[in-house]
């Protein structure tokens, strides 16, 4: 193991024959109503031991045209508790990170369409704790975001629920972009897969069924987003960044239109030492964004 990095404990999707005919889903268990024989979800985990190395002082050396990831300088207008307030994450924010994307990509537009701030439980994972506002736990499954497909449906769906159509012809990139909102983070922080390590047979089509869209919250129908959860293969590399800062955007790929890979993550506990002092529960946001480069 590398000198600088440290071992996590990952959630992988288990190697079955089942899902050659069958096809891995998951039931968000905010759907209460949910009842009958149907399990909330048909695949099994592997809890594997994972080296992840950390990118602290070695930025530059990853880029997120080769890497699938990139670390960027972010000085936002929002304090901390702003980030309660869903009108000024939806306003302010979402036009702060968007135009910083602009100029980070040279692009042509960029659409920011859903914020999530994460406040980890105390007794997470430990205890299941339901997707509220104020609740959202950190995601502990090794998983990609979006299929390919799942984009085309959600740039369909994002048109007919703004009434604006968007150009699709083009070059355009779905990635996520975290950040704590206390630093520096030293619980539960993010881990990122390099995309050139990444095989095709890695990843497995998983549907996730959501009580409604994140993009109409009124909705009163359930949802399926398809996404893709991930198998473990010893050549995948893994790294993180130490005590991030709440001014360190963290950006990595979901879809690429021009199919270049995207990045599997995952939240992982790290470590401790009792000498360290009290732990203070991780508290983040991430913002799912379209970038159009033509």
């Amino acid at each position: 193991m590398e000198a600088n990095a440290v071992v996590g404990r990952f959630n992988f999707i288990k190697r079955l024959g089942l899902y050659k005919t069958i096809k891995p889903y998951s039931i968000a268990i905010e759907i209460e109503s949910w009842s009958g024989n149907v399990p909330r979800s048909n695949f099994q985990q592997d809890s594997v031991d994972v080296s992840v190395e950390d990118i602290r002082g070695r930025e530059d050396q990853f880029t997120f045209d080769q890497n699938g990831f990139a670390l960027l300088e972010f000085n936002s207008s929002m304090m901390y508790e702003d980030f309660e307030d869903t009108r000024k994450l939806e306003d302010l924010y979402a036009q702060e990170l968007g135009a910083c994307l602009l100029q980070y990509f040279e692009a042509k537009s960029v659409r920011v369409f859903s914020i999530l701030v994460r406040r980890r439980h105390p007794e997470f994972p430990n205890i299941e704790v339901r997707r509220t506002a104020q609740a959202v736990q950190p995601a502990s499954r090794v998983h990609i975001d979006a299929t390919p497909q799942a984009l085309r449906e959600l740039m369909a769906e994002l048109e007919t629920h703004e009434g604006t159509p968007h150009h699709r012809s083009g070059r355009f990139i779905y990635l996520n972009v975290w950040k704590p909102l206390r630093g520096p983070l030293h619980d539960w922080p993010l881990a990122f897969c390099d995309a050139r390590t990444v095989d095709k047979q890695d990843l497995e089509q998983h549907d996730h069924i959501f009580p409604h869209s994140p993009n109409a919250p009124s909705s009163p129908r359930n949802i399926v987003r398809e996404n893709h959860i991930v198998y473990h293969n010893q050549s995948q590399k893994w790294y993180y960044l130490s005590g991030q800062l709440p001014s360190e955007l963290l950006l990595f790929r979901q879809v690429d239109s021009e199919d270049n890979q995207g990045v599997p993550h995952t939240a992982f506990q790290l470590s401790r030492d009792s000498s360290e002092g009290p732990i203070v529960p991780r508290e983040s946001v991430e913002a799912r964004v379209i970038v159009y480069l033509d």
